[in-house]
């Protein structure tokens, strides 16, 4: 019988805490599945493999030798086409080095956009299924963009557009809030910032004291926004401009804040010229900040710019993101 799916359970490690995981009351050990085991099961598979699964109870990505597995599997012809979905992306930055070059394609998963919840409604069939800034990368002039638009919406549309507006001003887009109520979506977020801390940011950092670190978070969230000032926002936190940028880093490589940099005709003078700093979730920066009523231009500006960029990223478009600073 020729075996279309093989799945492997490279580790059982999990850094995850799961309300529906039965990991309390597995009574196997845990351990990590060794490499000679796993190019053993390889060699013995002499045809292509229709689905080749890493998964199991544990987070794949734990094991340290899993991009190793995937390179000896795609090399020894047992692969055609593999997806990777984990959720320890900090864990995926840090192992994700030569051994898989030229065999990987990385997609990014980012929280939901106004126009994937305008899709979720019931009149979704009358909403265009990309923004309007999509239309901005046409070779259309922007003029003519603009004059096909509708000069006003209709009254269900227009109280659906807001809805779903206010919702992201004061939600954000993870995906988990939108069956929560009110009180369970606070909660949820103040819970993932506490997974942030305790999880991703150890498995980064290794950061064995966590308070310069929740003080730096919540300085960087109420600057969301502004302009970016290492040796300022150092000082405040107490801190060492260098460990400022380190932090700053790893803020940015988990997908906690985007940066973007002014808009000069010398790509040099972008780069470095003062960024601003921009929170991506709008209800994660008002958990930090613990402002959870009413709508500020800062809020704002960082849902607009947050949109802009989750499109910009989602879509793939070969372009950069900037802003365009006036002098007074």
């Amino acid at each position: 019988m020729r075996i279309n799916k093989i799945h492997i359970e490279p580790t059982n490690f999990c850094n995850s805490n799961c309300s529906f995981c039965p990991h309390d009351k597995m009574k196997r050990g845990r351990g990590i599945m060794p490499f000679d085991l796993f190019k053993k099961i390889v060699d013995q598979i002499d045809w292509k493999i229709d689905e080749f699964v890493f998964s199991g109870f544990g987070e794949s990505l734990l094991d340290p030798n899993i991009f190793e597995k995937i390179k000896y599997a795609y090399d020894e012809k047992a692969l055609n086409f593999t997806i990777i979905l984990g959720s320890s992306q900090i864990l995926l930055i840090k192992k994700i080095r030569e051994t898989l070059s030229g065999r990987i394609w990385i997609y990014e998963l980012w929280p939901l956009m106004m126009k994937e919840l305008l899709l979720n409604e019931p009149i979704a069939e009358n909403i265009p299924q990309a923004p309007l800034i999509d239309k901005v990368f046409s070779s259309e002039k922007l003029c003519n963009i603009l004059g096909k638009l509708p000069s006003i919406l209709s009254p269900e549309e227009e109280v659906l557009y807001r809805d779903v507006e206010d919702y992201l001003l004061k939600w954000g887009g993870m995906p988990a809030l939108l069956e929560l109520n009110e009180e369970e979506r606070w909660k949820w977020l103040k819970d993932y910032e506490y997974t942030y801390l305790e999880r991703d940011l150890s498995d980064l950092a290794r950061l064995s004291d966590l308070s310069p670190f929740r003080k730096f978070q919540k300085l960087t969230a109420l600057r969301s926004g502004g302009l970016l000032s290492y040796s300022e926002i150092a000082r405040d936190a107490s801190i060492s401009v260098d460990t400022a940028r380190r932090y700053l880093e790893y803020l940015n490589i988990s997908y906690q804040v985007i940066l973007l940099r002014p808009y000069y005709k010398n790509i040099t003078s972008s780069v470095i010229k003062t960024p601003k700093v921009y929170w991506l979730d709008t209800g994660l920066l008002r958990q930090i900040i613990g402002f959870k009523d009413g709508v500020t231009g800062q809020i704002y500006e960082t849902m607009v710019v947050s949109e802009i960029l989750k499109w910009v990223r989602t879509s793939q478009r070969d372009c950069g993101v900037y802003f365009y600073r006036t002098r007074s």
